[in-house]
């Protein structure tokens, strides 16, 4: 995974079926999978998002690294529980919003460094469940939320996959700053496609080719309308000359961009904090269940 984007690949399955298989997410070193918290942290926290104490934070807050907070920072598992994040894309924003601030620590980001874990101890038995069956057609949820408060930059999300196995997914800043909801998610769909074309390149070598073209799916119908249209009007031309990678695909048949309902759309689960009832709706649709 890339720290910088928190991108992930799981590997590769298809298909609905009874049977399926699970990447391990418990990190050699700790036995049992075993969430090693901090000294004084022994709450679990399994229904609650890892991502919900108060982001985006703000400058000029208490550093981590005081004398009351250094020992426990010293404490805190880290290279070890780094697997996590290849196999449990419910933490991927949360992760994402942490990594932001790893250069200038504040005691709010702790805190919620804390929660982190705390949801993962209180989540350790759920896998990412990999769906193995005949069907290997790609496809991908893109979206984007549109500016943050501190810098005004969207945050790009999408999830990949072969079947119903999803097999990456990607929650990242985006380097610019978007003028419109409809540039933020039409820029989420250009860095989507990038990488779908890669997958279905994998399904081919397989000897399982995915159909042509590949469906991404997105919430914004400006966007959706953006992408299929022949001629840009004077407003959305500079997005369609940023991103001529969609329309080339389009023009080749490799892409058809569709639209889905936003109660659907799993990939809020990158781009935006949630309530507990519909991240735990959507970590459900996105393949994690409790192994029993």
């Amino acid at each position: 995974m890339e720290q910088g984007g928190k991108e992930s690949a799981t590997g590769t399955g298809g298909g609905r079926s009874t049977e399926s298989i699970h990447p391990k997410s418990s990190p050699e070193g700790s036995p049992g999978g075993e969430i090693n918290e901090p000294r004084r942290s022994t709450r679990s926290n399994k229904g609650q998002p890892p991502d919900r104490y108060g982001f985006p934070v703000t400058i000029n807050q208490v550093c981590v690294t005081e004398p009351e907070n250094f020992e426990e920072v010293q404490e805190l598992p880290t290279l070890e529980k780094e697997e996590c994040c290849w196999t449990r894309p419910d933490i991927t924003l949360a992760v994402h919003m942490l990594s932001q601030r790893s250069a200038d620590p504040a005691q709010r980001d702790w805190v919620a460094l804390k929660r982190i874990l705390r949801y993962l101890k209180g989540t350790k038995d759920y896998k990412l469940m990999l769906d193995t069956g005949y069907d290997q057609q790609v496809y991908a949820y893109a979206d984007a939320s549109w500016g943050d408060r501190e810098n005004g930059k969207s945050t790009t999300g999408y999830a990949i996959y072969i079947g119903n196995a999803l097999v990456q997914w990607k929650s990242q800043k985006q380097t610019f700053v978007a003028t419109s909801t409809c540039e933020a998610e039409y820029s989420a769909i250009s860095e989507c496609v990038s990488q779908i074309e890669w997958f279905a390149c994998l399904t081919k070598e397989l000897g399982t080719p995915s159909e042509m073209p590949i469906t991404v799916l997105s919430d914004n119908m400006a966007a959706q309308q953006l992408a299929n249209q022949q001629n840009f009007k004077s407003k959305s031309k500079h997005i369609a000359i940023r991103y001529g990678n969609v329309k080339n695909a389009l023009e080749r048949n490799v892409l058809k961009v569709q639209h889905c309902n936003t109660k659907c759309n799993m990939v809020d689960l990158y781009t935006k904090c949630l309530d507990a009832p519909k991240f735990q709706d959507l970590r459900e649709l996105l393949g994690l269940k409790p192994l029993t």
